[in-house]
């Protein structure tokens, strides 16, 4: 279940993508405008029916999570892929939509069969997602060089079950290789032990809200060629 503190934050920035008018979310719901500008701004938290009836405007139905969440993944903002337990994407935000692409010209670096580098990365996602176990957080970076040029991918990720699927629920940047950036990278972290709550870890909702901070580049890493051993 969300917290009426995550509902509250996702709420104004579902309202504005959709381009929705505070009354309409309050007409829907059967309040006044005042109190959803309320929640909005975190003076007051909804009650549990509201706080259900929110839930399914913003994150769906629990009855098909995974379906809700490709249909969340296609609409987000952010740089996001779904991927199952083959790597394969199963969903791509609308940045990866648009021309240019930045996978037509740099997905080859989390190609193992393209870069070797990117092996052992693989080595270990396959693992994760033979045997999910709550919810895993990955931070990865991973540098290469593309037309004499060195650039870094930064990958933070989110390895859980969904629908009794294991998926992978991440987020890539590409950019220029700063100092420091010589090294295949990773960072693994348990979020959620045992069963992820339903529909979706906290960490899932966090990554499908937009403007939520996350760190622009990964921090506490650790040589990748290590973990991996």
């Amino acid at each position: 279940m969300s917290t009426p503190h995550d509902i509250c934050t996702a709420l104004r920035a579902y309202r504005m993508r959709a381009r929705l008018r505070q009354r309409t979310v309050a007409s829907a719901l059967g309040v006044a405008q005042s109190q959803v500008s309320r929640w909005e701004n975190g003076l007051d938290t909804p009650r549990a029916h509201h706080a259900a009836a929110l839930e399914r405007l913003l994150w769906g139905a629990d009855d098909e999570p995974l379906a809700v969440l490709r249909h969340r993944v296609s609409g987000s903002s952010r740089n996001l892929l779904l991927l199952d337990r083959g790597f394969h994407v199963l969903a791509r935000a609308n940045p990866f939509m648009r021309r240019p692409d930045p996978l037509q010209r740099f997905g080859w670096v989390l190609d193992p069969r393209a870069n070797p580098a990117a092996i052992p990365f693989h080595a270990r996602y396959r693992a994760l997602m033979e045997n999910p176990r709550g919810a895993t957080g990955i931070v990865l970076a991973l540098p290469f060089v593309d037309a004499d040029e060195r650039w870094t991918v930064h990958m933070q990720a989110v390895v859980c079950t969904v629908s009794e699927a294991a998926i992978c629920l991440a987020e890539l940047a590409f950019a220029p290789a700063e100092d420091g950036d010589a090294a295949p990278l990773l960072n693994e972290t348990c979020l959620e032990q045992g069963q992820t709550p339903a529909p979706w870890p906290a960490a899932l909702r966090q990554l499908l809200t937009p403007d939520t901070p996350i760190a622009s580049r990964p921090s506490n890493l650790v040589d990748i060629r290590q973990s991996s051993a």
